[in-house]
């Protein structure tokens, strides 16, 4: 009886294995590649993929600099930011899947973009800037955006 308890659980975790591997092929033929971006991922100047994801955070750097209009200063938390969002969120609480991190002089928005890679907001009072982090220990890269 034991026995016939394992070779079940056994048989389970070889058919689980055979379609989490059968899945990649099936969702690359739907999504026309493997979502999300590895860290190893060739991020250059107007990477049309990264631009898609930066284009996202386009609302959350408006509703700043509108924030930083009315207070002059950004703001401590992203929840602050809501209220500045000049359309409808998907879920509320949430900044379109960022994260905001306020800086001394300005604010970071970044967003996950897989297992490891982060794509990154740099604002300061003076100049802004894209940044890809493989966030395998590799060096980040400032990049060139235009969302």
């Amino acid at each position: 009886m034991l026995m016939k308890k394992w070779q079940t659980i056994l048989l389970i975790c070889i058919v689980a294995v055979i379609i989490i591997a059968g899945a990649k092929p099936l969702l690359v033929s739907i999504f026309g590649e493997w979502p999300g971006f590895p860290s190893n991922y060739p991020a250059e100047d107007y990477d049309p993929r990264l631009t898609v994801q930066a284009s996202s955070a386009v609302p959350v750097i408006q509703a700043a600099e509108l924030y930083y209009a009315k207070h002059h200063q950004y703001p401590m938390e992203g929840k602050d930011l809501l209220p500045f969002l000049t359309s409808d969120l998907p879920t509320e609480g949430q900044l379109y899947g960022w994260a905001y991190v306020n800086e001394t002089e300005g604010f970071q928005l970044y967003q996950s973009l897989g297992w490891d890679p982060r794509l990154i907001y740099v604002h300061t009072t003076s100049s802004s800037h894209w940044v890809f982090d493989p966030g395998d220990g590799s060096p980040a890269k400032k990049i060139q955006l235009k969302p």
